[in-house]
């Protein structure tokens, strides 16, 4: 059955008869898809400049990078806090009111941020207001899209979750300007008064499900003379949370996804500032992180569209293999154009087993809860984000280099690459309706 108060935003269209996507002039799911890569545009954007930040907060507030560090790693405690309670608000009341709440709480962050003249109220209007309003994005944006599509699944995932790829793109190099032009408090104002203008109205857009409309997702074929009210055959389908946790990939999931977020986020964190520490200007190690978002974007929208032809996993093992030898890789690098070129294909290959990661959490589990399925998986997510900056700062406090920190979180990578190698992809066939 549905979760409780499944109905709240259902139209009255018990009498509609239930359409294909490809029968309609227009389906909605592609502004739903739009309206989610919009939000991870922004969100993501913003979670991915703090990097571009780093080094003005080290130096305002007088901290170790340790220190600066875990204010990005407490946001993402905070956020894994918030993920689960996103998950479940988000199967209770639908997209639209999280999304919203979630936007304003983004944009009265940054606002509040840059009032601040202590840490610990940093860690207060940064950490967890932040974690509010970004926490469940990953699941929202993800879960709402995977309603909205089958046949054509593998794509929109991969499009939807190329968000945060173009965050990186597009708001590290205009965090970079900002600051350029005015302090970090002034950039923190705008920041904010932009994600308000753009993630409220972006999350006024989304819906729940199909039938909302009278549709089935794109590629689902309706049964003769059957009505909208009647329309979730097979479409409510999967494991309840409960049942999901007994389950190894459940595990195996959550684990991979702790190991691979470990290592990006020691990267984005620590790659700008340890470019600047080389002599590299503060314009062009934010450049970096865009070609890291480039990457992002290819690595998505590739694998996920691959995904769908070849199958989840041999995508996914190659992306995991290629983010072993890159971090291995990091120690050597020292020009420009070497970091360019690292950015580049380290983004490809987080992006592109990111996204299949995501399209193999709502096959095997179904979608009958999916967003709270994938908010607690993304814990994993959450507290490796925690992990990996605080670790890279103190690596680099103690030794005076990201040497040691990069060959550790490759040899997570490896465990993570051995993971997905023994993942059982179909798993999923055995929830129950």
């Amino acid at each position: 059955m549905p979760p409780s108060g499944f109905q709240k935003e259902r139209l009255p269209i018990s009498t509609a008869k239930v359409s294909r996507a490809k029968d309609q002039v227009f389906f909605y799911g592609w502004v739903i898809m739009v309206a989610s890569l919009v939000t991870g545009i922004v969100s993501f954007g913003i979670r991915y400049s703090f990097g571009v930040f780093f080094k003005s907060l080290e130096l305002d507030f007088q901290l170790s990078r340790a220190a600066t560090s875990g204010l990005f790693s407490a946001y993402m405690v905070f956020g894994g806090i918030f993920a689960v309670v996103g998950g479940w608000a988000l199967d209770r009341f639908g997209p639209k009111r999280v999304a919203m709440f979630m936007g304003f709480f983004t944009g009265l962050s940054l606002l509040t941020s840059s009032q601040v003249h202590s840490p610990w109220e940093l860690y207060v209007s940064f950490s967890l207001l932040l974690g509010v309003g970004t926490g469940g994005l990953f699941s929202i944006v993800n879960t709402t899209t995977a309603r909205w599509f089958v046949r054509r699944r593998g794509l929109a995932i991969g499009i939807t979750t190329s968000s945060g790829g173009m965050g990186e793109v597009f708001m590290a190099p205009l965090s970079s300007i900002l600051l350029s032009h005015y302090d970090w408090r002034v950039s923190f104002i705008i920041l904010g008064v932009m994600a308000w203008v753009i993630l409220l109205p972006a999350g006024y857009l989304l819906k729940r499900d199909p039938r909302d409309f009278g549709l089935l997702p794109d590629g689902v074929e309706p049964e003769p003379n059957r009505t909208a009210s009647t329309a979730p055959v097979g479409l409510e389908e999967g494991f309840s949370l409960a049942e999901a946790w007994k389950v190894r990939e459940f595990w195996l999931l959550t684990i991979i996804w702790l190991l691979c977020s470990i290592s990006v986020h020691m990267v984005l964190t620590h790659l700008p500032p340890h470019a600047i520490d080389l002599g590299i200007s503060p314009l062009d190690a934010a450049l970096i992180i865009s070609f890291v978002g480039v990457g992002c974007i290819v690595g998505r929208f590739f694998d996920g569209k691959l995904s769908d032809r070849v199958g989840r996993k041999p995508p996914a093992v190659s992306s995991a293999i290629l983010m072993v030898a890159l971090l291995l890789s990091l120690a050597f690098i020292k020009k420009l154009w070497m970091f360019c070129l690292f950015g580049l294909l380290f983004g490809y290959s987080w992006g592109g087993l990111g996204a299949v990661v995501t399209l193999l959490i709502a096959d095997i589990f179904g979608i009958r809860s999916l967003g709270l399925i994938m908010a607690t998986i993304s814990l994993g997510w959450n507290f490796g984000a925690a992990i990996g900056p605080s670790f890279g700062g103190v690596v680099y406090d103690l030794t005076g280099s990201y040497s040691t920190a990069s060959i550790v979180t490759a040899c997570g990578m490896a465990l993570a690459t051995f993971f997905t190698i023994i993942m059982r992809p179909q798993v999923g066939k055995m929830g129950r309706g």
